[in-house]
């Protein structure tokens, strides 16, 4: 069962947090996109994306 982001009490959360660094934020997250996953409902930060894969796992990706 794949983690809720953000946190919700009562359902499972993330065990790890999985982030990668890119020069151009716009153009790896088109990337991301292309290659199956969606952008996350909630995004907290200007300099990075909260991304979600496939199978329903989040991970990061953050202007370097």
């Amino acid at each position: 069962m794949p983690p809720v982001w953000p946190a919700k009490s009562g359902r499972r959360q993330m065990l790890i947090h999985l982030g990668f660094t890119v020069d151009d934020l716009d153009a790896a997250a088109a990337r991301e996109v292309s290659c199956g996953a969606k952008p996350a409902d909630t995004q907290v930060l200007d300099n990075a994306r909260v991304c979600i894969d496939p199978a329903g796992y989040p991970f990061c990706i953050c202007r370097h």
